[in-house]
Order: C-alpha cells, then sequence, then structure tokens
C-alpha cells in the first residue's frame, strides 16, 4: 500500500505539468523510467534493511553498493547517450531507430565490461563467471556441429 502510495506521488510530480507542488517536470516517459528506478530502489533498500537486521550484516556496505552499482550504470547510459549524439552529429544519422540501436550495443558493451572487470561488484567471482562463459561456449559449438 505504502508503496502504491509513493508511485502514485511520484508520477503525479514527475508526470504533471501543473504547479500543485511547486514542481513542473512533466517529464513523460522519462519520468515514469525515473519513477520505477526510484521505487525499485526504495523497495530494494527496504529488503536489505530488513535483510542485514536478520542476517546481521552491515546495511552500509549494501547501500553502498547499490550505489556504486546505480551510478557505474548510470554513466554507462550517459556515455552511449554522448555516443550516440556524436555519431548521429558526425555521420548525418537520424534514424531514431538506428539511434536506439547504437545506444543499446554501447550500454551492453560497457555494462558487459564492467560486469567482466569487476564481478564483485554484482556479488560474482571471476571463477564462476568463467564458468559460465565456458557453459556458453560449450552450448555454442554444440549448437554450431
Amino acid at each position: 500500500v505504502v508503496d502504491g502510495c509513493i508511485g502514485l506521488l511520484l508520477s503525479y510530480i514527475l508526470l504533471s505539468d501543473s504547479s500543485f507542488f511547486h514542481f513542473k517536470f512533466n517529464l513523460g516517459a522519462q519520468g515514469l523510467a525515473i519513477k520505477f528506478l526510484l521505487l525499485q530502489f526504495i523497495d530494494t533498500s527496504i529488503y536489505n534493511i530488513l535483510n542485514s537486521r536478520l542476517l546481521g550484516l552491515s546495511f552500509r556496505k549494501m547501500l553502498a553498493k547499490d550505489l556504486l552499482i546505480l551510478a557505474l550504470l548510470g554513466i554507462a547510459a550517459l556515455i552511449a547517450q554522448q555516443l550516440a549524439e556524436f555519431l548521429s552529429q558526425r555521420l548525418l544519422f537520424t534514424n531514431l531507430y538506428g539511434l536506439l540501436l547504437i545506444k543499446c550495443i554501447a550500454f551492453c558493451l560497457m555494462s558487459s565490461a564492467i560486469l567482466f572487470l569487476r564481478p564483485q561488484i554484482f556479488g560474482l567471482d571471476k571463477e564462476i563467471l568463467n564458468r559460465y562463459l565456458i557453459r556458453l561456449k560449450e552450448i555454442g559449438n554444440r549448437g554450431g556441429a
């Protein structure tokens, strides 16, 4: 119930163009995306608080890890956005689907690079990641044979 009320309030603030709360964000789809991210972050933080109390773990470490992941992926998204804008200006490329594809590929590559360079941020270790890669190669070899 609380989550729904917070979501409704965030929707109104981020999407509305009225000045009832002295805010005029009028963000449209971007506002919905921001609302979704904020609600997921709040929900995850609440779960982390409860789990840290139950398991005797440090909530601050969990929060720091979550903020680090959010910052890294946010930076990757901004870089992907800038790359798409740069390519569209240099190549006079205006196809919206092509720009979206460039953004998606750039973001996926940067996210994968972060995952492979620092898997411990995501709760993995390099040994587990290597096992998954070996399995993927085996599956790929079986499919191509």
